[in-house]
């Protein structure tokens, strides 16, 4: 009996040592996961959009842009033409969001065969943060 009794004590204590052990391991993950996020919240980001005409939610998804909770950004919108539809609307988001630094590229630079990407390229040399690729963490 006295076998049986010290082999659940051992087992009980075993148990309770690898519990702790997960738990301790769990939280020092979740606060380093916590910590990676709150850094990556802190970088400077600029955010470039290119605009071309209007569509029925164009305003809804601009504005989107101004009420991001980041800490540190900005914004360039791009058109290729000053008589572009969109202009107008990007012109007056930046007026009512003078907080937010944001500004307007208009320019019909042709470097590319691809009308969007010819629009963002003046967006990414204006830039006034670096280019960063971010890794995924697993």
């Amino acid at each position: 009996m006295a076998d049986l009794a010290a082999a659940a004590l051992i087992f009980s204590v075993m148990a309770t040592l690898i519990h702790l052990t997960s738990a301790a391991l769990a939280l020092s993950r979740f606060t380093a996961v916590r910590a990676t996020k709150d850094s990556a919240n802190s970088r400077s980001v600029t955010i470039i959009r290119p605009v071309c005409g209007l569509e029925h939610f164009d305003e809804l998804t601009l504005r989107s842009t101004f009420e991001l909770k980041a800490r540190n950004f900005e914004i360039i919108f791009c058109a290729a033409r000053e008589s572009d539809a969109a202009v107008p609307l990007v012109r007056r988001l930046i007026d009512q969001h003078p907080h937010i630094p944001a500004r307007l590229l208009i320019g019909d630079d042709r470097p590319t065969s691809n009308p969007k990407l010819n629009n963002i390229i003046k967006g990414w040399a204006a830039a006034r943060f670096p280019w960063r690729r971010f890794r995924r963490s697993a």
